[in-house]
């Protein structure tokens, strides 16, 4: 029997506060069956991020900010200790907002950062996979985790995903709501050397310039000009916060049903 890669990887990065406990594990060679057992996140006082952008409560760029950083941290601890997650993505993000901490779930697809193997591409959420990934079927690297983040932001910010075929972020940017900066001056200095033109829709939220300058740098289509996870985490839009304290009406959220977003 095989050991299931979400041990494998779980096992490698129990010393990271910010990924899922692993409580227990055993397996039953008779049934061909393992069976992890994992702490009850939403027991201990967390919400599903996935749960909330399906709902009616508005996150603020503040919150936002302050979320997207802390999975930064995350990842970065995961990489040093060599995981890719490789399914970043609403789903496997849970908030603590009473206590300001953030965990990452779901390691099943998860690889080694040493991965090279072209003939063996772990599998993925197409909606948040670079497309050197879902289109090319290269390795996952850090690059691509910084691609799927960004189109975690962009669905926070957006309430939508980033591209309506995922399978044509290969050929074409996103389709970008209005930024605050298309209707008046703005004085923010992006970070990146060039912009690509974007498709700019209409009747949805306005992403403030920090927001949208954050979402270009994500969503570089080249994963080698992509940021690094410390370059993003030295970007204007993430260090819009401190510790959030609380969010009001969060436990009228928590009695809302959850309705993911993958």
């Amino acid at each position: 029997m095989c050991v299931p890669n979400e041990y494998v990887f779980l096992k490698k990065v129990q010393h990271i506060d910010g990924c899922v406990r692993m409580l227990d594990f055993s397996e039953e060679p008779s049934n061909n069956k393992w069976t992890i057992v994992l702490e009850d996140l939403e027991a201990a006082g967390y919400v599903n991020l996935a749960r909330l952008i399906n709902c009616s409560f508005q996150l603020n760029d503040v919150v936002i900010s302050w979320i997207l950083r802390s999975v930064v941290k995350i990842l970065t601890e995961i990489h040093a200790v060599g995981v890719l997650h490789c399914d970043i993505k609403p789903d496997n993000i849970f908030v603590d907002f009473k206590r300001s901490l953030v965990k990452l779930i779901d390691f099943n697809f998860s690889a080694a950062t040493t991965f090279t193997d072209h003939n063996d591409i772990p599998p993925c959420t197409p909606d948040y996979a670079p497309p050197e990934v879902l289109v090319n079927r290269n390795p996952w690297t850090v690059a691509g985790e910084v691609w799927s983040l960004g189109c975690t932001a962009f669905v926070m910010l957006c309430r939508r995903f980033p591209f309506s075929n995922p399978w044509m972020s290969a050929s074409m940017n996103p389709a970008y709501p209005p930024c605050k900066s298309d209707l008046a001056s703005h004085s923010c200095r992006s970070l990146l050397t060039y912009k690509p033109k974007c498709t700019v829709t209409t009747g949805e939220a306005v992403l403030s310039p920090k927001a949208k300058d954050f979402l270009l740098f994500c969503l570089t289509r080249s994963p080698l000009q992509r940021p690094t996870l410390s370059a993003l985490s030295q970007h204007p839009f993430l260090k819009n916060s401190d510790k959030v304290i609380d969010i009001p009406d969060i436990d009228e959220v928590l009695r809302s049903p959850a309705i993911l977003v993958s």
